[in-house]
């Protein structure tokens, strides 16, 4: 409506036949801040580690029995041998393509946590058969960090990743993840 940050909007309140004015300052919308990478490669750096969990676990407790590069969320793959009782931590970066607003749906069975630039945006935590926790979110061109946590149980094991940029617009994100590699050094001469 050509309002910016910064501008003040007065808001009409009715309370029964009370009348009253109330002032609102227009704040930015923040974002999640993106990175700049040097040398991205496809997929999600990921560790694997094995117990019996209920919640997703603190990683930086767990030792890690495999880690790898992830190109897809194919937790099954990754937790292998085992069907049943481990943990995968995924961690890099997801590629927006441009400015906008999104909604980021988790879906998994059992536990999971999405994380943007180290913030908790989505719980879809706990044992469950697959359900989908969403969130609609403003997010801007770049490459923005991400880590998805992961737990499996018992039964049936699945991660998703899935973002919609408009109605009935829902991808898969995995053609959207990225690391960063580390750099190469210089050929000596």
């Amino acid at each position: 409506l050509g309002h910016k940050p910064g501008d003040t909007l007065e808001i009409g309140v009715r309370s029964g036949a009370r009348k009253r004015k109330t002032p609102l300052k227009l704040a930015p919308y923040a974002t999640p801040p993106v990175a700049e990478l040097e040398n991205p490669k496809p997929g999600l750096l990921f560790k694997v580690c094995h117990g019996k969990f209920t919640r997703t676990p603190d990683f930086t407790k767990q030792k890690t029995v495999k880690a790898g590069v992830a190109w897809k969320l194919d937790v099954p793959a990754m937790g292998q041998p085992r069907k049943d009782d481990f943990a995968v931590q995924l961690e890099g970066y997801l590629k927006i393509p441009k400015d906008g607003t999104y909604r980021l749906v988790l879906n998994s069975d059992d536990g999971s946590r999405l994380h943007l630039a180290g913030k908790e945006i989505i719980d879809n935590d706990g044992p469950h058969p697959a359900q989908d926790a969403g969130r609609l979110l403003r997010l801007a061109k770049g490459y923005v960090p991400i880590r998805i946590d992961y737990f499996e149980a018992t039964g049936d094991a699945s991660l998703g990743l899935f973002i919609e940029d408009g109605p009935g617009q829902r991808q898969s994100a995995d053609k959207l993840f990225y690391h960063e590699a580390p750099a190469q050094p210089d050929d000596p001469e």
